[in-house]
């Protein structure tokens, strides 16, 4: 999928798989991430990006913006892992957390079992 492709929006999905984060704190995770601060307009942008495809939904809880994949956005997080992990659910699942550790998003001491839904 294309939206995946790109960097900013990919690592958020991936921060995102699984659970919801405060907007902050998942800007301060991609800082993170990224060993930068993240520009406040590329963050938007790309959260706004995820949000109109209907990958991203966004509450709000007290004060603060609560961000989560919604179903689609995690389909599409799965399906592009499983299209390098030749439709294998077990593979796709391997090919998914391959990325995580990958990308630095998960510490090595954490295990990473995803189910097929």
């Amino acid at each position: 999928m294309e939206w995946f492709a790109s960097g900013m929006r990919r690592d958020v999905c991936l921060l995102l798989y699984g659970e919801e984060r405060k907007v902050q704190k998942l800007k301060t995770a991609l800082g993170r991430r990224y060993d930068r601060r993240v520009r406040p307009k590329q963050f938007d942008g790309a959260i706004r990006a995820l949000e109109e495809a209907g990958h991203v939904e966004r509450r709000t809880e007290g004060i603060a913006d609560v961000l989560a994949l919604t179903e689609r956005g995690e389909r599409g997080s799965r399906r592009s892992t499983s299209s390098s992990a030749n439709g294998s659910p077990a593979q796709a699942s391997s090919s998914f957390a391959m990325v995580l550790r990958s990308t630095s998003l998960v510490p090595s001491y954490i295990s990473l079992s995803f189910a097929s839904r």
